[in-house]
Order: C-alpha cells, then sequence, then structure tokens
C-alpha cells in the first residue's frame, strides 16, 4: 500500500482547513486558538484554532476567573497545535512558521499573521491558498 504524498498539491486536511477559514464563519480572535462566551459557546479564533475545532478536538474553558480561552489536547495547548496536529497539516511548526523568500518577508508564522495584522480569518485562508509553498512542508517553492 503507498501513502500518496500530496507534493505540490493540498492533502484532504489542507483543504479541509482552508476551506473552512474562507468559509466566513469563523470571527477572529488573538493571542488564543479560541475564545468562548459566558455560555461556553465558541466566539472566536485563531486562524490555527479553527483546525482545532473543525477536528472536533476536545477542548475545555479556562478555569481561571474571568479568562475567556480554552484548552485543547490532553497536553492543554490554548496558542498553538500539537505535534499531532502539526504533521496533519504539513506544517513548519506548532505555530505556523511561514518561509521567508526574497518576496515575503512581513510575518514569521501563521499565528503572528492572526495576531499582529488586521487580516480577516477569511483572507488568511485565501492568503494560505494563494502561497502554500511559503506555509506546507509539502509545497516546493516558486
Amino acid at each position: 500500500m503507498t501513502i500518496k504524498s500530496y507534493k505540490n498539491e493540498f492533502s484532504p486536511e489542507q483543504r479541509k482547513w482552508i476551506d473552512a477559514l474562507k468559509s466566513g464563519k469563523y470571527r477572529k480572535a488573538k493571542n488564543y486558538l479560541m475564545l468562548v462566551n459566558k455560555d461556553n459557546r465558541p466566539k472566536g479564533f485563531c486562524c490555527l484554532g479553527v483546525y482545532c475545532f473543525i477536528s472536533n478536538q476536545k477542548w475545555k474553558p479556562s478555569t481561571i476567573i474571568g479568562d475567556d480561552h480554552v484548552f485543547f489536547g490532553t497536553k492543554e495547548q490554548d496558542s498553538a497545535l500539537n505535534t499531532t496536529q502539526m504533521n496533519k497539516l504539513k506544517l513548519r511548526s506548532s505555530m505556523g512558521q511561514i518561509r521567508f523568500t526574497e518576496n515575503y518577508h512581513t510575518h514569521n508564522s501563521l499565528a503572528s499573521m492572526n495576531d499582529d495584522t488586521s487580516k480577516t480569518i477569511k483572507e488568511i485562508g485565501i492568503w494560505i491558498e494563494k502561497n502554500p509553498h511559503l506555509v506546507f512542508k509539502n509545497f516546493t517553492t516558486k
């Protein structure tokens, strides 16, 4: 049995994530993968947190009074993907490291693009789709 490498094409996991980002369903949050309201319903996401959510990763709200972020998984990550998720998406790091090139050297990660710009989740999804060679390990540089 051969395993498809998806060289220079989106894997099913990547496509699912990009489509979710571009859907317009997710409000942006900063500094955490996901924020919740008082009823523990999602109210905002980091672009990386959208992947945790659509992958049905278990989460629980923070127990700190007044805190509105959540922890995903057994290792309780709240601001970066775990190694399994990072590898499923074929990302360079848990923060979504972006490859610097001669033409692109603005943000070093998807997390910083999410937190430090006015780009919406949808705009980040469109950017990823247009620049997979800067984000995913299975794409070669142009």
